[in-house]
Order: C-alpha cells, then sequence, then structure tokens
C-alpha cells in the first residue's frame, strides 16, 4: 500500500487515488524496461517532469537500470544545468547509439501548452 505523503493535507489519496498510484506503482515495478519521453519540443516543465519521474522510478525499483529518457530533440542548453539532463537522449543520439531495446512501458510529460 502507498503512504500518503508530506502533501497528503493539502491533497489527500482518496480510495480511487489510492488504487490508482498502486496500479502505477505495479507496472513500473514489473517492467524490465521503461522509456519516458516528452512532447516534440521539450521545455523546462516536461524535462523536470520526465527527471522527476526517473528519480520516482528509480527510487520505487531501487535501480535505475532499464529505465531511459529519449526525446526529439537535444536538451536545450538553457536546461543543461538540471541534475540528471545529461542522461536525456535526443532520438539521433539513442539510433546512433546502437541500443536495441523494445519497451514494456511508455511514458509520455507534458508541461502544458
Amino acid at each position: 500500500m502507498i503512504k500518503t505523503c508530506l502533501v497528503s493535507k493539502a491533497f489527500p489519496l482518496t480510495p480511487i487515488l489510492q488504487k490508482e498510484c498502486e496500479k502505477f506503482v505495479q507496472l513500473v515495478k514489473s517492467a524490465k524496461s521503461i522509456l519516458i519521453s516528452s512532447t516534440l519540443t521539450s521545455d523546462g516543465d516536461s524535462i523536470g517532469g520526465q527527471l522527476g519521474l526517473y528519480d520516482l522510478i528509480s527510487t520505487l525499483r531501487n535501480s535505475s537500470e532499464g529505465i531511459w529518457m529519449v526525446d526529439q530533440s537535444p536538451v536545450p542548453a538553457r536546461y543543461s544545468f538540471l541534475k540528471g539532463s545529461e542522461k536525456i537522449f535526443s532520438i539521433e543520439d539513442w539510433r546512433s547509439s546502437k541500443k536495441n531495446i523494445s519497451f514494456d512501458l511508455g511514458i509520455t510529460c507534458d508541461g502544458g501548452i
């Protein structure tokens, strides 16, 4: 069972939300390989979302093994200071790395339009 977090007073986990969180945890724990991506034009919100999700999933799995972040374009220079941004592949870099991975789970982060 997922325990309520520090923000639970402002955002309580209702029974329905609790169930959805448990489904999410089960999905990320059972997937052998996970792709975290963003929309075609990555902005700070979507990149931040990817990095946060990468850390959350890594924590839930006790490992970052099998978790990959790949975007259509490279991380814009203005966001390269973000911790972990160097782990985000552009699609060109991904293809040239010759990684041959089939993903069990794909998640797209979008910071909004």
